[in-house]
């Protein structure tokens, strides 16, 4: 594999938007039936949170969730601005940080992330990076130098082996008030930037996320277009995996020698039907009035302002364009054997999704069906952490040991052997 410069890159991420087809020669990546088959265990070995939880599992705003390699697990809350550590029996060890301004305290608390035994919080509002121990120590306090950056507030991907962070920086989309309705596609940068905060370059550029623009009384609405295409990115030790969902090509970049793998595979483009749009405007209303909520927990506004608001976005929502097909495939995230798990694009209204696991090479090594409805924060085989709701909406975080995964014991037939 050939050290190739950046440009070459940007020039690749052209070319995949443009193309609407993988390399023909290449199988089909969602059809392996004859891939190793990854099973959940049928209960959770962990719950936290819901509708009736002890004091110190009552979240709100979950920012993130990490599993800890000291048999433990971190939760960022974002009501409180604290670290919350767990047992993985759910047994509360300590809470750090809150709201504040001093050395492990946060503004707005976005991300955590594990780079060997430090856990690093990002705190979005100040721009400032937090370096902890495992046992929740302050080991430093790095402001951060965003430089030209376009947006005001990039947010972040992840952490690299040596402590380098990567930004997603938005850019992109017609002035407030330059069309009433349109259409189009944000603009992205990935900027690299080193652990000490100070020096940034541009590791990638391309097409971001397509949108629709609703313009009215001088404020522009940037909403994401219905089942609309976009660029999905992991970072997984010294990698940088990335592909764009307008078609199945996958790559994966080594920043620090411009080095990059692409691997295409076969998609056949699946239509979208009626009740698949209404699910998912429905889904984007719930979500839109729960963000507003916990807005107006926070900040009062007059009555009447509440209503604009209320009434602004479920006519933005209404008004949303869906593509006709699903994007070629759905999210990517890193697990920490280094493997790429990638899902399947698909309806809302599915019980489940199919994922495919690829290793670091991008060649695939097993599958999975997982609830569609989960958003997966970890995968440390053999658990996998992840969000969900219970019946009442309120976030749950969720532990689930993985059975099959490749490399790993086999622990239900293991047992059944045993009996």
């Amino acid at each position: 594999m050939k050290a190739r410069p950046i440009l070459a890159v940007l020039f690749f991420l052209a070319s995949a938007c443009r193309s609407s087809s993988a390399d023909p020669v290449s199988p089909s990546l969602f059809d392996g039936s004859d891939l190793q088959e990854v099973v959940l265990d049928h209960l959770p070995l962990l719950s936290l949170g819901g509708s009736n939880p002890e004091e110190a599992a009552a979240f709100l705003e979950i920012q993130g969730a990490r599993l800890l390699p000291i048999g433990e697990l971190v939760v960022a809350d974002g009501s409180t601005e604290q670290l919350r550590f767990f047992d993985l029996r759910g047994t509360h060890k300590r809470t750090i940080g809150g709201r504040g301004h001093g050395p492990g305290e946060f503004q707005a608390l976005n991300w955590i992330g594990l780079v060997g035994s430090s856990l690093f919080a990002w705190d979005i509002q100040v721009l400032r990076l937090t370096e902890f121990d495992l046992d929740g120590r302050v080991l430093r306090t790095v402001p951060f130098d965003l430089g030209d950056s376009r947006s005001v507030r990039p947010s972040i991907v992840g952490a690299f082996s040596d402590g380098s962070l990567l930004f997603r920086d938005f850019g992109g989309g017609p002035a407030a008030g330059t069309h009433p309705r349109s259409e189009g596609r944000d603009s992205v940068s990935y900027l690299l930037i080193d652990p000490e905060g100070t020096h940034s370059r541009v590791l990638l550029q391309g097409p971001g996320t397509e949108k629709f623009y609703r313009s009215q009384d001088r404020t522009t609405q940037r909403l994401d277009l219905l089942f609309g295409r976009d660029m999905k990115e992991a970072v997984a030790g010294e990698f940088l995996f990335f592909g764009l969902t307008d078609s199945l090509v996958l790559n994966r970049l080594l920043p620090m020698d411009q080095e990059w793998l692409s691997r295409s595979f076969q998609w056949v483009p699946r239509d979208v039907r009626e009740e698949d749009i209404e699910g998912e405007r429905n889904a984007r209303a719930q979500e839109a009035h729960s963000q507003l909520a916990r807005t107006f927990q926070r900040i009062w506004v007059p009555e009447e302002d509440h209503r604009r608001f209320v009434r602004s976005v479920e006519e933005g929502v209404a008004e949303i364009p869906a593509r006709e097909t699903f994007p070629a495939f759905g999210d990517i995230i890193a697990d920490g054997q280094g493997n790429l798990w990638v899902s399947e694009a698909g309806s809302l209204l599915a019980e489940h999704r199919r994922w495919v696991i690829l290793n670091p090479d991008l060649k695939p090594i097993a599958r999975a069906l997982l609830p569609n409805d989960w958003l997966i924060q970890d995968i440390v085989p053999p658990h996998i952490l992840s969000l969900q709701r219970d019946s009442l909406g309120v976030e749950l975080v969720m532990l689930y040991r993985l059975d099959g995964y490749p490399g790993l014991l086999n622990t239900r037939e293991h047992k059944e052997e045993a009996n």
